[in-house]
């Protein structure tokens, strides 16, 4: 529906009534399709739909360098851009050396048995307290299957991988999404205007950023802010004609029944907010030595409200994910079409050489479907070679029995340190696209523009969080894992 409830009111009453009571306040283009559009193109389409189930690999014992694998089906590629995005979650219980590798092993034709296997993601460091969402880049060009490879570290561990929820879809990966944990205690107990940043990012042509979420105790607010880059002497200022979206994800496990919330801006002239930040700007912080200068902050003071969070999925096991895209429009409007996304350069800090062997079972291509191009099978068949992974339960650290029942006691080792110029305090960005958290004061925030109410405000002063940092793809191949597990952890009425 294009327009909301109260659309062209004379201010005595909403002008349009729903049949169903539940879509009053979701109507006017903020959420996107329901259950029941799904459903609908479900009955239109063959689409399939099974139950999944999370997949633990245990690091508990067993010697380093031991492996288990999970493989998807083989996909083939129905879109022009060779550019894919793998998303999923995880629960990191193990060892700090322990690793999930993520592989992608491409095939020839229909008589290629053994493909060739890229490493294009890797998950290691300090185990986590929550579920974790992460986000894959990929490119494949030929028909592939994606491998997830949990591998034992050195040292000891008591715990291992757990992954739920893996969604693959043809379409680029979120460029920015920070995940806050423990949202609504948050709100409660953190002063009104509080700022999670996100570090700093570039888009695809060069312009540094960052991303505020705040919070205001009964709603929160979400910023986008330009800064000061390595190069910015090469660009075109003010930064006009680029598309900003900002996303509160359904976490609903399903894609097709996510109903995510989002606001569009596009940035035009007549403000100073798309100046070059290192011209119009203040200090806001030091990166590597630098000395970085911050814009205005420019967004929507009241995106969502505690109300809204609590509906849906918005929230699950306490947790938030807000999404951030940074495109620019100008070959749309010089006339031509966007250009394919590039796949950004990947740190991968282990290295591996080669993926052992070929797949674990015989080929069975997958196409996906047009247009939602969904399914949800999985080719679950996890290896188990000699002393990998350990099946036992009694030396293995799951994700706890709790009210939240993703949440366990893990602490998260600080990252390297950054010192801000406002307050001389230190505080911890994160070094990985799983940004945690960690506490400084800054004094003052920067001013933030509300475009919602084209009104200036100036929150006081606030403590910041840096968080877990980096989509709800619309059209996705939804790959989840069928009933082959590896000892889950603990069944809970929350499976993640």
């Amino acid at each position: 529906m294009h327009y909301g409830k109260d659309a062209f009111t004379n201010g005595n009453g909403s002008t349009i009534i729903t049949i169903d009571p539940k879509f009053q306040d979701v109507i006017g283009q903020r959420f996107e399709m329901s259950p029941y559009d799904a459903q609908e193109l479900n009955l239109l389409y063959n689409c399939t739909q099974q139950k999944g189930h999370f997949i633990h690999a245990s690091t508990a014992s067993g010697q380093e360098g031991d492996s288990a694998k999970l493989e998807t089906e083989v996909v083939k590629l129905n879109r022009g851009c060779n550019v894919q995005c793998l998303q999923f979650y995880y629960f990191h219980s193990g060892a700090e050396s322990d690793e999930l590798n993520i592989w992608i092993r491409e095939f020839e034709d229909e008589q290629d048995t053994t493909g060739t296997p890229r490493l294009m993601g890797q998950i290691t460091g300090s185990p986590t307290s929550h579920w974790k969402l992460h986000h894959v880049s990929l490119n494949a060009t030929k028909p592939f299957q994606v491998v997830f490879e949990a591998r034992k570290g050195a040292g000891s561990s008591t715990g291992g991988f757990s992954v739920d929820d893996i969604n693959l879809s043809e379409t680029e990966c979120p460029h920015v999404f920070i995940q806050i944990d423990d949202l609504e205690n948050r709100l409660n107990t953190s002063s009104s205007g509080t700022r999670i940043y996100s570090p700093r990012q570039y888009s695809k042509d060069g312009y540094a950023y960052r991303v505020a979420v705040i919070l205001y105790k009964t709603y929160v607010g979400m910023f986008v802010g330009l800064l000061s880059g390595e190069f910015d002497n090469q660009l075109q200022w003010p930064c006009l004609q680029r598309q900003m979206i900002f996303q509160l994800l359904d976490q609903t496990p399903n894609q097709q029944l996510q109903m995510s919330k989002q606001r569009t801006l596009i940035s035009a002239s007549g403000s100073s907010v798309w100046d070059n930040p290192r011209e119009t700007g203040s200090p806001v912080f030091y990166e590597n030595d630098e000395l970085v200068y911050g814009g205005i902050l420019y967004g929507y003071s009241r995106f969502t409200t505690l109300e809204e969070l609590q509906t849906r999925e918005f929230l699950k096991g306490g947790s938030a994910i807000f999404m951030f895209n940074f495109e620019d429009l100008t070959p749309l409007i010089n006339g031509t079409s966007l250009p394919c996304p590039q796949l950004r350069p990947v740190s991968i800090t282990n290295p591996q050489r080669i993926l052992d062997e070929g797949p674990c079972s015989p080929r069975n291509v997958s196409s996906t479907s047009q247009p939602t191009e969904t399914t949800n099978d999985w080719t679950a068949s996890t290896t188990h070679p000699p002393s990998t992974t350990d099946n036992s339960t009694s030396s293995t650290t799951h994700p706890p029995t709790t009210t939240d029942y993703r949440i366990s006691s893990t602490t998260i080792t600080p990252p390297p340190t950054t010192t801000d110029v406002s307050t001389s305090s230190t505080t911890h960005p994160p070094t990985t696209t799983d940004y945690r958290i960690s506490s400084t004061t800054i004094t003052p925030p920067p001013t933030t523009t509300d475009v919602s109410t084209s009104s200036t405000t100036h929150p006081p002063t606030t403590t910041n969080y840096s968080t877990s940092s980096t989509t709800n793809p619309p059209t996705t191949t939804d790959y989840r894992i069928s009933s082959t597990t590896i000892t889950p952890p603990p069944t809970t009425t929350d499976v993640r």
